[in-house]
């Protein structure tokens, strides 16, 4: 929440986690209780369909021009550089 509340803080912001049972776990869902944050329940996340999560769009954009090329990382310093060097946070969903 301190990264939302700090770069999104007057915006609505829906939580879609993927189905990672770590996002769904009670201490997680205590704490965006608490926090009166929106999420998607897990019954209504639906399985194996990349489609319906917006968040996958930007995962398969910014694969695909960081490993242009057959460009590989080395280390996870160059994968951190590669990435900034293309993605600067702008990219809205």
């Amino acid at each position: 929440m301190p990264f939302v509340t700090s770069y999104h803080n007057k915006e609505k912001v829906l939580f879609w986690p993927d189905l990672a049972s770590s996002h769904y776990g009670n201490n997680v869902l205590q704490y965006l209780d608490q926090n009166d944050a929106q999420f998607v329940d897990n019954k209504f996340n639906p399985q194996n369909c990349p489609q319906a999560r917006p968040i996958e769009t930007l995962w398969s954009i910014l694969k695909n021009m960081v490993y242009d090329e057959g460009w590989e990382a080395k280390t996870i310093n160059q994968l951190r550089t590669q990435v900034n060097e293309f993605y600067d946070g702008s990219y809205r969903i």
